[in-house]
């Protein structure tokens, strides 16, 4: 693992001097740590997720101001009910008197009846208010973490591709120049007209699969600033080295990963809310607990499973990056014998060109590897640490 973070070093400073930027007043610099700071900043999905969190705060404040005036106005027709005194003037001392006292004081009590109903459906309000809010912040974070998760994987492709790029057009003014050389050596009758022509077509087809993975190149840097939330006219430079320390995935515990998966999975603690919620419920039956708790329980399974994959699909990931660079060691050694053949005179120039191409494809290669491996194991950690 060691050579091989050496030969990704060694990629990456030669690619590191790529950037992508607009002739803008505002410049950003785009990199894997601070995507989630940039979020923060210009996501619209973010702003709207924060509205949405700030408005079931706020119902939750209104049912408990609407629950603290209910509960006032109980007392208060409490006290009038135990203070209740007639005021009956001397004139109308007769028989009338106790029938007023009656009427008042009934209506006292009817109105107290009535207050104490209305209170406690608030209070049921405000349970289930509570627990709306408790999964609305635990639903913010989740979705939160799901922008910056998606944001990372498109900036991850995004440097594929525009690494991919670099060799591509690297590789096409290779040929170009091959061609310019066999232009002069058919001119001069040294080969065919159908190696010729051959090497046109050749040309042909690499100009063409340049554009291709330049219109690539452009709609996933849209894609990606539009995930972002950034003007698409807002100057952009991208940091193509991914800083990741490939040697911890060969550290890995996966028995305390996912012991702490478990513990910070949101979606199992939004299950948890939902048991409590049932619970504090006196119409649920004991059959719809029991319900619950399976559940919980299936849920549980769900996510060990798919926790189980992700870590197969890294290790797999590991082993593939190890086999690419193997292949890309090889054929560096292949190329550098095949120069110093060449230097001395016992190679061709088109032996030592086509091990050259044989080198950019296992270098595009390598770079899809690690472009995976990136993505798996920033699937892996995020899963483990609950999204």
């Amino acid at each position: 693992m060691k050579r091989i973070t050496g030969i990704l070093l060694l990629l990456f400073v030669f690619m590191n001097q790529i950037s992508v930027q607009a002739a803008t007043r505002e410049n950003i610099q785009l990199s894997m740590e601070n995507i989630e700071e940039i979020i923060t900043e210009y996501s619209p999905d973010l702003k709207i997720m924060k509205n949405n969190l700030k408005r079931d705060k706020e119902k939750y404040k209104d049912i408990l101001d609407e629950v603290d005036d209910k509960e006032s106005e109980v007392s208060s027709l409490e006290n009038q009910i135990n203070n209740y005194k007639p005021e009956v003037k001397p004139e109308e001392q007769p028989k009338f008197s106790n029938d007023k006292e009656d009427n008042t004081l009934d209506s006292l009590k009817n109105d107290l009846r009535s207050a104490k109903k209305e209170l406690d459906s608030l209070k049921d309000e405000k349970q289930a208010a509570k627990y709306n809010l408790k999964v609305s912040n635990i639903r913010y974070e989740k979705d939160l973490q799901g922008l910056i998760e998606s944001a990372q994987r498109q900036y991850i492709q995004y440097v594929d591709t525009l690494l991919k790029k670099e060799l591509k057009q690297y590789e096409t003014n290779f040929k170009n120049k091959q061609v310019e050389i066999n232009n002069i050596k058919y001119g001069n009758g040294f080969i065919s007209k159908k190696e010729y022509e051959k090497n046109l077509d050749d040309i042909t087809d690499f100009n063409n699969e340049l554009k291709e993975i330049e219109v690539k190149e452009k709609n996933e840097l849209k894609d990606l600033l539009f995930s972002l939330g950034v003007p698409s006219n807002t100057g952009i430079k991208v940091d193509t080295n991914i800083k990741g320390d490939l040697d911890k995935i060969s550290k890995i515990n996966f028995e305390e990963d996912l012991d702490d998966m478990l513990l910070n999975n949101i979606d199992l603690k939004i299950k948890d809310i939902e048991n409590d919620k049932v619970k504090d419920d006196s119409d649920i039956s004991d059959y719809e607990i029991k319900n619950n708790r399976i559940s919980l329980r299936q849920e549980e399974e769900k996510v060990k499973i798919e926790f189980q994959k992700r870590y197969n699909n890294l290790i797999l990931s590991s082993n593939l990056l190890k086999a690419s660079n193997d292949k890309l060691s090889r054929t560096q050694d292949d190329a550098l014998i095949m120069q110093t053949k060449y230097n001395y005179g016992f190679a061709s120039k088109k032996q030592v060109d086509e091990l050259e191409v044989g080198l950019n494809n296992k270098n595009q290669d390598f770079i899809s590897q690690v472009n995976n491996l990136y993505m798996d194991y920033l699937s892996y950690m995020k899963m483990k640490d609950g999204y």
